[in-house]
């Protein structure tokens, strides 16, 4: 699973793109993106097979 995460207490183009593995491990792909383009990522993630 590929998700994204705004933290509340930063500006609203700061956000992470995180992969969960199947054990529910968490690792941050990309940090500090644009709304915008943290989607992008994860739509290529998701389109390459990422759930």
């Amino acid at each position: 699973m590929v998700e994204i995460d705004n933290d509340p207490g930063t500006p609203l183009d700061n956000w992470t793109v995180w992969r969960i593995d199947d054990h529910g491990n968490k690792f941050i792909v990309q940090e500090d993106l644009a709304k915008v383009e943290a989607n992008r990522l994860v739509e290529e993630f998701t389109a390459r097979g990422h759930k």
